[in-house]
């Protein structure tokens, strides 16, 4: 997962819910999550985001984690490492 809970985070694909396109919206999530009718995890929004496609109005309640990008400060360790192998020197 990309955010933890009460994560303030940024909107980086297009294709929020896989039906409506924004990106670039900076968001509050909840702690509270579900899973979406495609089997990802969904974060709840602090703030319902609401956009207008074709004249009707739309309101967006979760967000799928996936595209999601947490914004935080430096304090705490790099998780990058939970999931991705460490790097090793190779020897020429």
């Amino acid at each position: 997962m990309n955010c933890k809970p009460n994560d303030i985070a940024r909107i980086i694909s297009t294709d929020v819910t896989r039906t409506f396109k924004v990106s670039d919206k900076i968001v509050k999530i909840t702690d509270k999550t579900m899973v979406s009718e495609f089997g990802l995890i969904c974060w709840f929004l602090e703030k319902p985001l609401y956009i207008r496609v074709f004249g009707i109005d739309h309101e967006i309640v979760t967000v799928e984690d996936d595209l999601l990008r947490p914004i935080r400060g430096l304090d705490g360790p790099d998780e990058t490492l939970t999931w991705c192998d460490v790097p090793t020197k190779e020897l020429a």
